[in-house]
């Protein structure tokens, strides 16, 4: 009867320590559980579609480390297995600061990640974690379809067109020069 019951104590604390972390980490308290929840299963779906691993992590503090040192050490730490690639963001309360950190794989999929981080830095400014949290996924989500269907990394100045912008700075001085003109007159 002893064994059996040191059996299933043992039998439990393995089941525990297995890993079933979620990637939402919120040591910070600034989600719900339903927040978290939806999050992560936005998480998996991403993950299932893209072959790649995510976290969010919202950290309290990190001492007195760079932002981009915490953020390489827990990506290296927690994500190692995303077949085609991980990434990390970290939020830090008491910096007010946020990084993305990526790994080798991610780097050749995602060249943009300033233009991922400027989705969503509004929302975390106001306070909406959770949706600043949707904007980050759907930014990675978006600009992965992207690689995978044409096989280059997402640009946003891929379609500018220098002289289009001068034309239509001249028209717009002509214009405004007009405008002005006829208002003086009369």
């Amino acid at each position: 009867m002893i064994k059996k019951f040191c059996a299933i104590c043992i039998f439990t604390l393995l089941i525990n320590s297995v890993s079933f972390a979620s990637p939402v980490v919120d040591e910070a308290n600034l989600l719900s559980a339903s927040e978290i929840q939806a999050l992560n299963q936005k998480i998996a779906s991403i993950e299932r579609k893209h072959g790649i691993r995510i976290d969010i992590d919202f950290l309290n503090t990190i001492g007195n480390r760079e932002i981009s040192t915490a953020a390489r050490i827990l990506l290296e730490q927690n994500l190692s297995d995303g077949k085609n690639g991980n990434i990390l963001l970290l939020v830090v309360m008491d910096q007010r600061n946020w990084y993305i950190s990526t790994d080798s794989r991610m780097d050749a999929r995602l060249s943009n990640i300033s233009a991922i981080g400027r989705t969503f830095v509004n929302n975390l400014s106001s306070g909406d974690f959770s949706g600043a949290c949707g904007k980050f996924l759907d930014a990675v989500d978006s600009s992965l379809s992207y690689y995978e269907q044409t096989g280059t990394t997402y640009n946003m100045q891929a379609g500018f067109n220098p002289m289009a912008a001068v034309v239509a700075l001249v028209l717009g001085l002509i214009f405004g020069g007009m405008v002005r003109a006829r208002l003086i007159s009369g």
